[in-house]
């Protein structure tokens, strides 16, 4: 390989890169040396930052000695503080930088990037690429709202961290090159700027022709390096055409290779790699090649080869189920397990989709079971692919890898992106495809799971609580390990009783007591109230762990950074330590032992303390939740969207909650959910004006969406039946038409759902007993007989068949109302 034999990269690191790049994954960071060579717009070759810096010294007749000629965040500064040198100097820009003539620059579009990001001002990158190939090139300025990656990959986005400068005419204020514009940035954070920093940490980067040390508005970022290797298993490299063994030590000590190389023959030598690594494997078509990336990208692979992860758990002490620790036959295979593997591999004469829905409460067995499946049907001849849950998939490249392979997805823990999977479902139906399925998810979210599953051929386990035969296998499993703790003088029988008796069937509360695993608990409260005994930082941060796992997601890895200053985090968590002993590092960021662990510490942390970390998470997180993200169901906005709830929030922080989201204003009061939430929190505490005007602001925002109507619709009918007047009727017929309104925009959507429905039978049942609704009973009766008839044609309405929002239940009750008044 060209890497190695240039480059001295060792072969494994080499191939490391090599898939990631085939696969996407990489961001490409070009700093001068990416348009080094280039002519620019006015006929001057482009070169560094260095040599532009002297040039405008010249130029502007600035007088700067040689300490201070050479500093372009100096010289520019100097020029940018007269304003009549402004339009000058931007005009000097756009002769230089614009109508550009690339030299080698073409070779970076043969190669397939996660993202470009750029220091550069000049359009080499628009000019080098070939006009109509693909993909195509979105640009947009680190001042511009921040979009999330199209799902289709049709276009390849580029970010000018520092501007451009054909943008000038239209944004001649918008470059960043001063001292005082770095801090005014860096002090900002927008958010492109949130999402370059949430990439460094953890995602492979190709950095060209950029020392890094010089870019004052990311020195934060760049200075807690980039830990690729360690966060996501692929390498990050920085290539410049010279380097001292200063500048070696400092990018090694920042998780990067160091290469000396020009740009160009890095990427000639790289893309010589990538067509020998490509001949390797048969030629598919565009559809499945596009397909498998989208795979790989979003899922990741289990085979039965044994990979140490950077930390394993000791799977006995109640803590998260680990792929090695099923391929260490740690696990006692339920029935939920071995019935589901039978499911999902039978043979069928006919293409068909099946899928295996198991929940549960916390700790119940759910990820074990899921992998335990994986595992049996890798053994029978399937690929299995884990979601990693970072955004949604694309449900296309889904079918079409299906279509092509005997594969089967497992969907940990899914509830937050079920609805992909009803479109995945839908699609592969429509196509004949087979399509097999492992699902999870909690008791509580399991109604909208089943219905999105619907359509597929669907066997479900409940796994809480406990059956007799389940325990017995892991009574079993842990003897055979010495595992048992004070059950060890007991029979199974035994056991079962006082698992029954003492423990009401749940398995946690069982596990935990066994080996005496609540000493996690007596130490956590021990560190809060002693933490000057840990680094500091390491409390804060382990409580902010704890308030977004408890939700079951990591704590991101550029929010943790944050909290240890220089420290590094692996140093805390990925060794022998207390700390190391109640939470690790997975992929995504930081976690606590389960999530059931995180609602104890949660529950530990006073309320100003509370406050303030949930407060520090949703501002950063901020920059990150926009429109695009919210459809796309991103790690960030399914973080807030489970810390703004209104009932945690209102259990979390009593009679401050409201000030809680009147703080978060100024950053989410774009999003009618944050104006969503508020209201139904105000409606909770009877604030009708409040919750009125809270819900009608949600609706003013997002008018075409079902949801916003819905909280309308439930806020107005509750003010209706609560009123004892007649501004009471006339709100609750208001909220009986928003509640239509919210039906009819679902249904064209397609995606019907119970909500409206539910609202409108609870409260009209409420509505027909009171009295200022005596006037109102044979509206009602029209009403209720409209919505029930709609409810019963629905096809893809799935209504709680245990009688607690039946539709036959509602009917009775009624019946019983009408004859009663």
């Amino acid at each position: 390989m060209e890497l190695v034999n240039q480059f001295k990269i060792s072969e494994k690191d080499a191939s490391l890169i090599l898939t990631a790049v085939e696969n996407g994954a990489v961001n490409l960071l070009l700093g001068a040396g990416g348009s080094y060579g280039a002519i620019g717009g006015d006929g001057v070759e482009l070169k560094g930052g260095a040599d532009l810096a002297s040039e405008l010294n010249e130029n502007f007749n600035l007088g700067l000695d040689d300490e201070e000629r050479w500093s372009l965040p100096l010289v520019y500064g100097d020029i940018e503080s007269n304003s009549a040198s402004k339009a000058t100097l931007n005009q000097f820009f756009i002769k230089r930088f614009v109508g550009c003539r690339p030299t080698w620059q073409s070779i970076i579009h043969d190669l397939p990037w996660k993202r470009i990001w750029t220091l550069n001002i000049d359009d080499v990158l628009d000019k080098s690429k070939s006009r109509g190939s693909l993909p195509k090139l979105e640009s947009y300025l680190w001042c511009e709202p921040y979009k999330p990656r199209p799902l289709e990959k049709g276009d390849l986005q580029t970010v000018y961290l520092h501007g451009k400068a054909s943008r000038l005419l239209q944004t001649p204020d918008h470059l960043i090159f001063s001292l005082k514009e770095y801090v005014s940035r860096n002090e900002n954070t927008p958010g492109w700027h949130a999402e370059f920093r949430s990439e460094w940490v953890r995602k492979p980067f190709i950095i060209c022709g950029a020392r890094l040390q010089e870019e004052v508005d990311l020195i934060t970022v760049l200075e807690f390096g980039n830990r690729s290797r360690e966060r996501g298993g692929c390498p990050s490299v920085v290539v410049l055409s010279s380097m001292n063994p200063g500048q070696i030590s400092r990018f090694e000590r920042q998780g990067l290779i160091p290469i000396v190389a020009k740009g160009k023959d890095f990427f000639e030598a790289l893309l010589k790699d990538l067509v020998a690594w490509r001949v390797q494997y048969p030629a598919v078509s565009n559809e499945l090649a596009a397909a498998r990336e989208e795979v790989r990208a979003k899922f990741k692979q289990l085979t039965l080869d044994v990979i140490q992860p950077r930390k394993v758990l000791d799977f006995y002490a109640s803590a998260e189920t680990q792929w090695v620790h099923i391929l260490q036959d740690l696990d006692a295979p339920s029935i939920a397990a071995v019935k589901s593997a039978q499911l999902l591999s039978e043979i069928s004469a006919r293409a068909i989709v099946r899928a295996a829905l198991i929940y549960g409460g916390s700790v119940s067995g759910k990820s074990a079971a899921a992998l335990r499946i994986g595992r049996e049907l890798i053994e029978k001849g399937y690929e299995i692919w884990l979601f990693r849950g970072e955004e949604r998939f694309n449900d296309y490249d889904i079918v079409e890898y299906a279509q092509a392979s005997k594969v089967a997805f497992i969907f940990d823990d899914c509830a937050d992106f079920s609805s992909s999977l009803k479109a995945s479902i839908d699609l592969a139906i429509k196509n004949g495809c087979d399509l097999r399925l492992v699902v999870t998810c909690d008791s509580h979210r399991v109604r909208a799971v089943r219905a999105d599953l619907a359509a597929a051929d669907c066997q479900e386990f409940l796994l809480s609580p406990l059956d007799k035969k389940d325990f017995n296998s892991i009574f079993t499993k842990r003897s055979s390990k010495g595992r048992l703790g004070t059950c060890s003088s007991l029979s199974p029988n035994e056991a079962w009783k006082d698992f029954k008796r003492t423990y009401d069937c749940k398995l946690l509360e069982w596990l935990e007591s066994l080996e005496n695993a609540l000493s996690y608990r007596a130490a956590i409260v021990q560190l809060l109230a002693n933490p000057e005994s840990v680094p500091h930082g390491a409390i804060p941060l382990v409580v902010s762990a704890a308030a977004v796992h408890r939700f079951g997601y990591s704590l991101p890895f550029d929010f943790a950074n944050t909290f240890l200053g220089k420290t590094d985090i692996e140093s805390i968590f990925d060794h022998d330590s207390i700390l190391s002993e109640i939470g690790y590092l997975d992929d995504k960021g930081l976690r606590l032992r389960s999530s059931a662990f995180s609602l104890f510490v949660w529950s530990q942390i006073g309320r100003e303390e509370r406050f303030s970390i949930t407060l520090k998470i949703a501002r950063a997180l901020a920059p990150l939740v926009v429109p695009q993200s919210i459809a796309r169901r991103t790690q960030p906005y399914l973080m807030i969207r489970a810390l703004m709830d209104h009932a945690t929030i209102q259990n979390d922080f009593g009679a401050d909650a409201d000030s809680w989201y009147a703080s978060l204003e100024d950053a989410y009061g774009w999003n009618a959910r944050y104006w969503e939430q508020r209201a139904l929190l105000a409606s909770n505490n009877d604030q009708e004006g409040l919750a009125y005007s809270y819900a009608k602001k949600a609706v003013s925002i997002l008018e075409y969406d079902p949801f916003p109507h819905t909280t309308l619709g439930k806020v107005c009918v509750k003010i209706g039946v609560n009123r004892k007047d007649t501004v009471g009727v006339q709100r609750f017929w208001e909220g009986v038409d928003e509640l239509k309104v919210s039906r009819e925009l679902s249904t064209k959507s397609g995606l019907e759902w119970e909500h409206p429905y539910v609202t409108f039978f609870t409260y009209a049942l409420r509505a027909i007993k009171s009295p200022h609704f005596s006037k109102e009973i044979e509206k009602l009766s029209m009403q209720w007989k409209a919505w029930m008839k709609a409810a019963h044609n629905s096809e893809s309405l799935i209504f709680d068949d245990q009688g607690k929002s039946s539709l036959e239940a509602y009917q009775r009750k009624w019946i019983m109302s009408v004859v009663n008044s």
